[in-house]
């Protein structure tokens, strides 16, 4: 979009327009931000859920082998039940670190949704603030004209509009002010 683009866009929208967007703009911000968060929710249950059950299946191992260890018919020895236990120890660490990592990681792409939707909230406030001082400097820029008549002096023409005939002789580069034509367009220094 260019710039006289942004700037009819500024002038020509409603404010009941824009707020009306930009509540809009907010709501699907919102929304994806829930969608965020509900996912990584899911995946950090996911992931626990997975090491939890990796963890129950060494404890279920370790008991096993102890249970061996504990029958004398059984050939298991008893470094093999603590070898068991030991990796069911493991298992259940590494399942609780995931399961951190996890949590972790849904609380990072929550807060990553929540900030991208405060950004698209603000944004089409900032893009409104801007186009309207954009229109504000470029009709302050804007001078008024007068086009010069027969009888027209450039001290009665800056008189009429309450400026100094010098001010307007600098804004029109006039080299000498005394020697204006009819025809000739001047602009009106602001007041």
């Amino acid at each position: 979009m260019g710039f006289f683009d942004k700037v009819k866009d500024a002038l020509t929208t409603s404010d009941k327009e824009r707020a009306t967007k930009a509540a809009k703009d907010a709501a699907e911000a919102k929304s994806d931000a829930a969608t965020a968060a509900t996912q990584a929710r899911e995946k950090a249950d996911k992931v626990a859920a997975d090491a939890q059950q990796r963890a129950d299946e060494a404890a279920r191992k370790a008991e096993e082998a102890a249970r061996k260890a504990a029958d004398p018919s059984d050939s298991t020895t008893v470094e093999d039940a603590a070898k068991a236990k030991e990796d069911a120890v493991k298992a259940d660490a590494e399942a609780a670190e995931k399961k951190a990592k996890a949590q972790e990681d849904a609380a990072e792409k929550t807060a990553k949704a929540e900030r991208e939707a405060a950004e698209k909230k603000e944004a089409p406030e900032k893009k409104e603030a801007a186009a309207k001082k954009e229109a504000a400097a470029k009709k302050a820029d804007e001078h008024r004209t007068v086009t010069v008549v027969s009888g027209d002096t450039l001290s009665g023409i800056a008189a009429r509009h309450g400026v100094d005939w010098r001010e307007m002789a600098k804004l029109n580069n006039l080299d000498n002010p005394d020697l204006i034509y009819p025809g000739q367009v001047f602009k009106i220094p602001h007041n």
